[in-house]
């Protein structure tokens, strides 16, 4: 499981490489929910802050690159030209990757990475495939269960009224 979530990881670093280059993410984030979902078309790539690190949510605002779709206290959503998918930088934090994936509600998305960005400010990659680092991945026993039967089973949640709201979204 751990090398099938790894590989997913790489991939959405290479999806999310124009948001490096124009300045976009920390030195370290988090990717973590629906774009590592099994079996499944990806709706949007959630960005979460590493512990210590804020997003430059700002900086999204005033990029030309970037349409803003929503702007609310706990994230922003928003388009980039170079990349097909919505992208939502949310302010949501944990103390760690694992206690942020574990605070999800649904079984099929408590999975995650976190990145370090090898993006330099002289224009190049430290890496030489892929501009981010994958430090470390996480997954819950609930995402493997999903993984083996396919079942989504609610797991709770700090807001259950936004998880009702979500529901069709599983």
């Amino acid at each position: 499981m751990e090398n099938l979530i790894r590989s997913k990881a790489e991939e959405i670093g290479k999806a999310l490489k124009p948001l490096a280059m124009a300045g976009l993410l920390p030195e370290s984030f988090i990717v973590a929910g629906g774009a590592f979902k099994i079996g499944q078309p990806i709706n949007d790539y959630d960005i979460y802050p590493a512990p210590g690190v804020p997003l430059l949510r700002h900086e999204v605002t005033v990029d030309k690159d970037c349409k803003v779709l929503c702007n609310t206290t706990n994230a922003i959503t928003f388009r980039h030209k170079d990349i097909k998918l919505p992208i939502q930088f949310c302010d949501f934090k944990k103390p760690s990757l694992g206690t942020l994936v574990e605070s999800f509600d649904f079984s099929s998305i408590q999975v995650g990475a976190l990145y370090k960005n090898n993006y330099q400010c002289d224009g190049k990659f430290n890496a030489v495939k892929n501009p981010f680092e994958v430090l470390d991945v996480y997954y819950s026993v609930g995402f493997i269960d999903h993984a083996i039967d396919g079942e989504i089973k609610y797991t709770g949640a700090e807001y259950p009224f936004g998880s009702l709201m979500r529901v069709g979204k599983q």
